[in-house]
């Protein structure tokens, strides 16, 4: 602006106001969650990698921390799940919004001490590695699983990684009841494997993990389910396999069992007659038949094993 006066009239002038409009690079929000497959109440730490804001708002539904406007928040997820963080950054010129989505599935057990009862009739058990890390060493890890009015518990292994070596070192057993007073099952690592599932005789199971001070792996990831009423013979059937089918001369009839169990198989035509049976009172996780069927007629026949029926076809 240039104001010029020259040696005459003068008025009454101005009065100017102003003003400034100033461009923020537009805000953008990032973050990093770790760990984002977590076991309940398991620590979260957030790093956050947005640009250009300054100021966070944070929505974490489901957390022990719902809300939090700070940089770097920490979180816990006290229930399995799966759970979304939401960061709005913001800026005077705007905002930007980021989501991540954290999983949370079972129980991390702790570096030694007793955790439980899990009185649950479902769930899943973890070392105190959780899923990203080795089991501690120098431990000795109790947990017993009861669930409430649960007739049998069955232990399914979804993974197991024990230091081997004959189980001296770092092991697991499993007691059938309440306490490590209770019948043992097994002791077991990497040398020697737990059968998956492995089912209680009664309402309870009990596992102590030992870890010495030496080497440290993978560790394991247990799920467990309870049966409120007694098992029968189909229930204790996990797996029942029939091969060739089709078949011209032999079929084999494969069974694993989710706990030792006598075995009765049958073969019947449509008609419901009996024309093969083998009837094994040891009690056994496996059983295997191979089955002479050249004789029998072409046609479909019903393998029955311990009431479970599987159709078998003869050519």
């Amino acid at each position: 602006m240039r104001f010029r006066v020259d040696g005459g009239l003068e008025e009454s002038g101005f009065d100017i106001d102003w003003n400034c409009l100033y461009t923020y690079p537009a805000p953008l929000a990032s973050f990093v969650a770790t760990p984002n497959l977590v076991c309940q109440n398991e620590t979260i730490n957030i790093t956050n990698t947005s640009t250009s804001a300054t100021s966070y708002s944070w929505t974490m539904t489901g957390s022990t921390i719902a809300t939090s406007t700070l940089a770097n928040p920490t979180l816990r997820y006290s229930n399995d799940g799966s759970y979304v963080v939401r960061l709005i950054a913001t800026n005077p010129g705007g905002s930007d919004t980021a989501f991540q989505t954290i999983n949370v599935r079972g129980t991390c057990l702790p570096n030694g001490g007793t955790a439980g009862p899990m009185t649950e009739c479902k769930g899943k058990i973890l070392d105190d590695g959780s899923y990203s890390n080795d089991y501690s060493p120098n431990q000795t890890t109790y947990v017993t699983i009861a669930p409430t009015s649960a007739v049998h518990v069955t232990l399914t292994f979804n993974t197991f990684d024990i230091e081997a070596d004959n189980c001296i070192y770092d092991y697991m057993t499993i007691y059938d009841g309440p306490n490590t007073t209770s019948p043992l099952i097994g002791k077991y690592c990497n040398s020697s494997i737990p059968p998956s599932p492995l089912t209680s005789s009664g309402n309870a199971l009990t596992i102590k993990f030992y870890a010495d001070g030496g080497l440290e792996l993978d560790g394991f990831d247990i799920d467990w389910h309870c049966s409120l009423v007694g098992l029968s013979e189909t229930d204790k059937i996990n797996s029942l396999n029939i091969y060739p089918n089709p078949s011209y001369n032999f079929v084999t009839v494969e069974v694993n069992f989710s706990q030792q169990s006598e075995s009765d198989l049958v073969i019947v035509d449509l008609l419901g007659k009996v024309l093969y049976e083998n009837k094994n009172t040891n009690k056994s996780l496996q059983f295997t038949d191979k089955i002479d069927v050249s004789g029998f007629a072409a046609g479909t026949y019903l393998i029955i094993v311990n009431g479970q029926t599987n159709k078998f076809i003869k050519q």
